[in-house]
Parts: structure tokens; C-alpha cells; sequence
């Protein structure tokens, strides 16, 4: 009989490694407490006995994954330590319970950061528990940071019978996350009023907005995120004035720069990867960029500016940006015939529709 005490933190707490003695003699093993004990031989056939006499080579085996390594028992009832001398010691974590399939929330390696600076990364994809390299038995924690969609605080995990002691990722989710979003495109500026010869002005639009995203940790909840934008539009804005006057079809006299101020609360969900989508409402105001122009467009217009955009990620930080937007507040002067002789100066109701495409990136 013998022992073999493993070394603490990094072998299964429940299990023994095969034992055989010189000549393919198996021993029997019962885990007690933190050792393994053997018989040896493990079962005896009827024949001559077997003479067996110290010192003699024991061959030890284990599984996940296969290794083997031998020490030699120098009397009965000795307490063998030694294991895998000169080989990767390999410990486990289970990540069978995490959800890494949320949209916005996917989960697709875990990294583990070495002492000496270097990083293994292990993809998750249809895996349940993940076998990691030790240069040595320890039961140091260890330095563990999940890479997905989103961003994850770094972890220590324990070591305990072998397996690493892994938190649900999502307790280490970052809740709240920046992007910005530039976009262009253009709109058309819709007026009931305007006199039958008058069309419908389109002008050219460029969009910047810095958001605030707040995403809930919850994986049920994690395709879901609540934005906080802030920005505004710079583009073009028209009147019809009395060089126009006459024209069929009449178009604006000129196009003076136009900027709106934007604050928009907005929610996004993740439909399916990598394809999202949002909705908001801005408030805000519009003016002309320049204070000579104020006479022939109007100084200040409160706005509000619903939109509704679709998102298709190329990366985790990256995504391409369709957005329809509708602005409601604003007025277009124009200098109107009422007969032939006299004409007078009308601020018409306008309401415009905006198409936009450009890119978010979120840091």
C-alpha cells in the first residue's frame, strides 16, 4: 500500500489518478480527505503470488486531458507528491450557465492574462468549459477578462479541486458606454402653405451626436440600451424672396447656412447580430449660422425632431448607420403676390424629412 498526497488547489478534489506498479500491476485507489490511497495489486488471481519488494516505479495516469508521470516508492505505505514534473499543468473553468448569445451582449473569448505579461485567448463558441494551461501547480489566482460585444472588468479567479472560479461575466459588464455618430444626407422641406408655382425645397444635411448609452446588465434585459444624445445637424436652409417672385416653378432665392441644436433621449434594441435598431426624440432649436441672414430666414425656431435609424455592426466599436428623421417647428418667410401689384411677407409651416447614412463608433 501507498498514498499520494496531490498538489493542492489545481487536481480534482473527488478523483485519483490511475496507479501501476513495474510489470502492468494496476492498484486499487479510494479518495480520503486530500489523499489518495492504493492497493496494490488491485484484484488477485489464483497462481503463485507475486513477490513485490521496494523500491519500485509507480506510473500514474490522469484524464483531461492525458497525462502521465512516475515516481518511485521506496517503502510500503509511503506518501507520494510528485506530478507532472516538466509537463503544463492544466486546470478547468466551466462556463456552461453563461449566456453568450444575447444580442449586443455576445461573449466570444475569455482571455488570461499572464505575470509575465502574456495573453491567451480562448474562443467560447459552442464550448461549455474551457481547459487552461499553468506553467506550474499554483493556487495563485488567476487574471481572467471576457472580449465580446461588450466591455468587461478584468477578474482574479480563484483555483479551487482544479477548476477556476469564473463570476457571470455580466457582473463585470460596463453599464454605460460612449459613441459618436456622423451621418449626411439630405431632406426635403415640405410646406402646405406654399403658393401652387412655389416646389418643395431639398437641402443637404450633416449630423454629429455624442451619446451616452446605458445597457442593463441583466442578460434578459441586454439587448435593450437607453441613449442620451446630444449634437446637431449644420446644412442649408432656403426662402423665397422677391428675386423669385414670377418664377414658374419658383424656387428659393438663396440657401444660407442653417444649423439645429439637438438633445435626444432614444432607446435601442439588438434585433439579431449584427443588426440593431433605435428610435428617439430630439428637442431643440434651429437658426441661420450667420446674423445677416436673420432678416430672410427667421432668427430661431424650436424644434422637435423624431428618428428612427437601423445599425449593422462591422465591428465591436463599429457600426454602419441608416436614419430617417422628421423635424417639426420650423418656418419658411416667403415674399407672397397678393395681386398683381401689392405682396406681403409670410412665415410658412414646415415640415421636413431628413434621410441620413453614416458611421457610429463607440469607445
Amino acid at each position: 500500500t501507498f498514498a499520494w498526497r496531490p498538489p493542492e488547489c489545481v487536481y480534482p478534489e473527488a478523483t485519483c489518478p490511475r496507479a501501476e506498479l513495474e510489470g502492468g500491476i494496476a492498484c486499487a485507489a479510494t479518495r480520503v480527505a486530500d489523499a489518495c490511497h492504493y492497493l496494490c495489486p488491485e484484484s488477485v488471481d489464483e497462481g503463485d503470488p507475486v513477490a513485490l519488494t521496494p523500491p519500485l516505479t509507480v506510473r500514474f495516469e490522469k484524464e483531461d486531458p492525458r497525462q502521465s508521470w512516475s515516481d518511485i516508492l521506496a517503502r510500503v505505505g509511503q506518501t507520494l507528491t510528485s506530478y507532472v514534473t516538466g509537463d503544463t499543468v492544466y486546470v478547468h473553468a466551466s462556463i456552461g450557465e453563461w449566456k453568450k448569445d444575447v444580442p449586443g451582449s455576445q461573449i466570444r473569448h475569455l482571455e488570461i492574462l499572464g505575470a509575465d505579461g502574456s495573453i491567451r485567448r480562448f474562443p467560447l463558441a459552442g464550448v461549455e468549459r474551457v481547459q487552461i494551461p499553468l506553467p506550474a501547480a499554483t493556487c495563485e489566482p488567476i487574471r481572467a477578462r471576457v472580449i465580446g460585444d461588450r466591455v468587461y472588468a478584468e477578474e482574479l479567479a480563484p483555483i479551487r479541486g482544479g477548476e477556476v472560479l469564473l463570476g457571470a461575466p455580466e457582473r463585470r459588464a460596463r453599464i454605460m458606454t460612449f459613441s459618436l455618430l456622423i451621418a449626411q444626407g439630405g431632406m426635403i422641406a415640405m410646406i402646405p402653405d406654399r403658393p401652387a408655382e412655389a416646389n418643395s425645397p431639398t437641402y443637404f444635411a450633416l449630423l454629429a451626436q455624442l451619446a451616452a448609452r446605458f445597457r442593463p446588465r441583466r442578460p434578459r434585459l441586454a439587448r435593450l440600451a437607453g441613449e442620451l444624445r446630444l449634437g446637431g445637424t449644420i446644412g442649408q436652409w432656403g426662402y423665397f424672396g422677391t428675386a423669385s417672385l414670377g418664377d414658374n416653378p419658383r424656387r428659393t432665392d438663396r440657401t444660407p447656412a442653417w444649423i439645429r441644436f439637438l438633445f435626444e433621449p432614444a432607446i435601442a434594441v439588438d434585433i439579431v447580430h449584427p443588426v440593431s435598431m433605435s428610435a428617439g426624440v430630439a428637442i431643440g432649436g434651429s437658426w441661420p449660422l450667420r446674423a445677416e441672414e436673420v432678416r430672410d430666414t427667421g432668427r430661431w425656431s424650436p424644434i422637435v425632431a423624431p428618428s428612427v435609424d437601423v445599425r449593422l455592426a462591422v465591428r465591436p466599436w463599429l457600426a454602419l448607420v441608416l436614419q430617417g428623421r422628421a423635424i417639426f417647428g420650423e418656418r419658411t418667410l416667403a415674399v407672397l403676390a397678393d395681386d398683381g401689384v401689392t405682396a406681403t411677407r409670410s412665415a410658412l409651416r414646415t415640415y421636413s424629412l431628413a434621410g441620413l447614412y453614416g458611421l457610429v463608433v463607440s469607445f
